[in-house]
């Protein structure tokens, strides 16, 4: 079943933020949205993960869990990094370090989140959301705060982990959409 929204309207308070947006992306595949800053990139994908609702339109999404990689950070700072996959994802502390090591984070293991720069912290979030078996991967800003030479490191391995999964990439950067094979690009 594709992901598909149809005529979505969403408006805080006497601002309206989308207008009859609608798209639809077969399952397995990769969409891209990109637009202004306060263009309504990040509460569409908010609508898609059932976190606000729409003023109007429908939703349909395929069978099977979401991941989501927020633009801020949402990490548990009592945690330490591989408590932080363990706890999003449901995995087991070697899994965790996998991932760790898939993102450049694998000495990291054992350090808070408070111990990281904002390119780690992000680097974290991915793999959190990676690590998480979910048919469905929303992702928002999730390669802001990397040196060019990282972001493309994490990108390549991002994608190599999105496969099979239908992905939602919010950026502002047309590169990352090329970058992540994204066949359809929404611009807003």
């Amino acid at each position: 079943m594709p992901l598909r929204l149809s005529n979505i309207c969403r408006s805080f308070g006497d601002k309206q933020v989308l207008c009859d947006f609608s798209m639809e992306v077969p399952e397995g595949e990769r969409a891209c949205i990109l637009g202004p800053s306060g263009g309504g990139k990040t509460t569409l994908l908010n609508i898609i993960a059932g976190l606000i609702l729409p003023d109007s339109g429908e939703v349909e999404l395929p069978e099977g869990k979401i991941s989501y990689i927020f633009q801020e950070n949402r990490l548990l700072p009592w945690l330490t990094a591989e408590e932080n996959i363990v706890a999003a994802a449901g995995c087991d502390k070697q899994a965790a370090r996998r991932w760790l090591e898939a993102v450049e984070l694998g000495n990291e293991a054992k350090s808070y989140p408070d111990e990281f720069s904002g390119g780690m912290k992000q680097r974290l979030n991915i793999a959190r959301a990676l690590a998480f078996d979910s048919a469905v991967i929303l992702m928002d800003e999730p390669f802001k705060g990397l040196d060019p030479e990282l972001r493309e490191r994490i990108i390549m391995r991002t994608d190599e982990y999105c496969r099979n999964r239908t992905v939602i990439l919010v950026t502002h950067d047309r590169s990352e959409c090329e970058m992540m094979k994204c066949i359809r690009i929404y611009e807003m």
